[in-house]
């Protein structure tokens, strides 16, 4: 009976192995699937780095991991590499310097259910370029060129960059700015 007992726990034993092995060797697998991703945090299996983001306030933790890491580093939200960009430079190094490699947008399961894979803001590639086409034809014909429509955008312009200047260089949620 004793025997028993001992083949079983390590029967048992050997089997949780061989499981947590292979969920380790799939999570390893998936990360370097992504290719060369810049340096951060090393995450959670499952998790990622969920439990070192603020889900309320994520900038501020980005804030603080970009001291860490640098103006351009990886967080996992979960299973999905995330590439976080801070700072004037870094941004501008991305998307001026660089726009043909940071001109795609991530498609999320939730938004692209939201949106039924349709419209300008969500849209990728050769869907994009011509919902892009067709909808700056549109305004063309609806009078882009006219003089009343582009005050209206550097009215509307010079708002946007009141309200940022108010922060006075602090972090802030550009979200609610831009939202009112």
């Amino acid at each position: 009976m004793d025997l028993l007992h001992v083949l079983q726990t390590n029967i048992l034993s050997i089997i949780m192995a061989i499981v947590v092995i292979i969920l380790l060797w799939k999570y390893m697998g998936k990360q370097s699937s992504y290719g060369r991703l810049p340096p951060g945090p090393s995450p959670i299996p499952l998790l990622g780095n969920l439990l070192q983001v603020d889900l309320k306030r994520p900038d501020k933790s980005y804030m603080k991991l970009s001291k860490t890491y640098g103006s351009v580093f990886t967080v996992w939200l979960g299973s999905k590499p995330v590439v976080v960009i801070s700072g004037y430079q870094a941004i501008k190094d991305a998307f001026v310097n660089q726009g043909e490699e940071f001109n795609g947008r991530a498609n999320s399961a939730i938004t692209l259910k939201l949106v039924n894979e349709h419209g300008v803001g969500l849209s990728n590639g050769q869907r994009w370029k011509t919902l892009r086409s067709f909808s700056l034809m549109s305004l063309k014909n609806l009078g882009k060129g006219c003089r009343s429509l582009e005050e209206r955008v550097q009215e509307e312009a010079k708002s946007l960059v009141k309200a940022f200047s108010e922060y006075g260089g602090m972090l802030f949620l550009s979200v609610t700015s831009v939202g009112t």
